[in-house]
């Protein structure tokens, strides 16, 4: 039987420490490393997997599905991760979703390890494009502990890769690009406190301001290392 795997990249979310060997899960695709939310807060990593191609075949109603993953946490945190599928037709309207866990600290028993979930079924007719959203939750502590790994969509019919044509880009090429970090300092004390920060604000006006840019932890060394990782980036 031939199958269509889409895997989750780690585009953004941080590579994470390594669980022991006896807690990782036993799979044919050995990983050094898991998916994991570095710093504290709520985040999510989604993928659109394109499945038009094969439209004819999904709307007799008998192709399947497969997802699973490997999904954990650490010790007694309740801090825990849901992989989810969501089938959408050509409008974008949601015909069905599939959900895996959360794994809570009590399905872990309060220790750090990852449990095995799967789901399976027939995609419903008239899909067109399955949303893989991968939600971590968190619930204390000084990071997100909620793990994940290993996971996987296959369907029981091959999918044809779409082809991908880029827009023209209309974003000038820059000779140089110039970050400037406020160390210790909030931005609401910078931006806009003309009086005692009044070249910054020239800058800012004049150039592109990120409001949506937060720190990774404390103390501040790795938010100086973190967006020069090219896996990484802020969530």
């Amino acid at each position: 039987m031939d199958h269509h795997r889409r895997r989750a990249e780690r585009g953004v979310l941080r590579r994470g420490r390594r669980l022991p060997d006896q807690e990782r899960p036993r799979t044919s695709h050995p990983r050094q490393e898991l998916l994991r939310r570095r710093a504290t807060g709520n985040a999510g990593l989604n993928q659109n997997v394109d499945v038009s191609s094969t439209a004819s075949v999904i709307d007799t109603g008998q192709v399947g599905y497969h997802l699973s993953g490997w999904l954990g946490g650490y010790a007694s945190q309740n801090d825990r991760v849901t992989l989810s599928g969501t089938f959408l037709d050509g409008s974008g309207h949601t015909l069905g979703t599939t959900t895996l866990g959360p794994v809570t600290n009590t399905d872990r028993a309060n220790t750090t390890k990852l449990l095995s979930r799967t789901a399976s079924g027939n995609l419903p007719t008239r899909t067109r494009t399955i949303k893989v959203a991968l939600a971590f939750t968190w619930s204390g502590g000084s990071t997100t502990d909620g793990y994940a790994d290993d996971l996987s969509l296959t369907l029981s019919t091959p999918v044809p890769a779409p082809v991908l044509s880029p827009p023209p880009s209309t974003v000038p090429r820059y000779d140089h690009v110039f970050v400037v970090y406020m160390e210790n300092e909030n931005y609401k004390d910078i931006i806009g406190n003309t009086a005692q920060a009044p070249h910054i604000n020239k800058l800012a006006n004049a150039n592109t301001v990120l409001t949506q840019s937060y720190a990774t932890s404390h103390p501040s060394d790795p938010n100086y290392v973190w967006p020069w990782q090219r896996a990484d980036c802020t969530g």
